[in-house]
């Protein structure tokens, strides 16, 4: 069973029941978007990018998986699992809100790596 929960920022977070492994999974797939994605492609840099998100999200304890290689990211799915025997509603709602704002890390950091692309001042004609 799968629910979509919109916020009020309007993001997206998914929502699943596993009653095989008795838990709830929280989820979001970030497509890469296309100007990223050429950017990413054509960096030296895939592995600084991709290493520091990693450790933020790790830090931030939201699991991380790149799709469908680190040399060809198309997107970048994040998760948070409550098993049963440790749920609460307060908990719930800390989990999607904890998943809203590893969404909002992903597109920051985005953008962070797409402007250090991008020629300075300096550099311009």
């Amino acid at each position: 069973m799968a629910y979509k929960i919109i916020l009020s920022s309007g993001k997206e977070i998914y929502l699943g029941l596993e009653k095989s492994v008795d838990r709830i999974t929280i989820q979001n797939t970030l497509p890469l978007p296309p100007d990223i994605k050429i950017i990413y492609e054509l960096s030296p840099n895939k592995s600084k990018f991709l290493n520091e998100l990693k450790v933020h999200l790790m830090q931030m304890e939201v699991s991380t998986e790149i799709y469908p290689s680190f040399e060809k990211l198309e997107s970048i799915n994040l998760a948070n699992f409550i098993y049963f025997d440790g749920f609460s509603r307060n908990k719930l709602i800390h989990e999607i809100h904890k998943l809203a704002d590893a969404t909002d890390l992903v597109f920051i950091m985005w953008k962070k790596f797409t402007e250090s692309h991008l020629p300075s001042d300096g550099q311009k004609s």
